[in-house]
């Protein structure tokens, strides 16, 4: 059985994330579906050409978005980025 990820709530329901990137700075940030379905309408389509449209980067206000879909939530994923909280930093 497949599921249709084609509209805000559909993302919500079956948690996914949507990521979106400047092309034009590289700026990149994790979209609030909650927000965003109560803005648009969580009918919404999340098609990259139906939504790219109502997207601006926050840093340098370009609209050449991209958009990237993950299974599961940025809670569910651990950020390797981050400091490990039980290693130590020599000093």
């Amino acid at each position: 059985m497949s599921i249709a990820l084609d509209h805000i709530q559909a993302l919500i329901d079956h948690p996914h994330t949507l990521r979106a990137h400047c092309n034009r700075c590289r700026h990149h940030t994790v979209l609030d579906l909650q927000k965003l379905g109560e803005r648009l309408g969580f009918d919404h389509s999340t098609m990259h050409d139906d939504l790219t449209p109502k997207l601006r980067c926050e840093n340098c206000g370009g609209k050449d978005i991209g958009l990237t879909l993950s299974h599961g939530t940025e809670k569910d994923r651990p950020n390797p980025f981050k400091n490990n909280a039980n290693s130590r930093r020599a000093t």
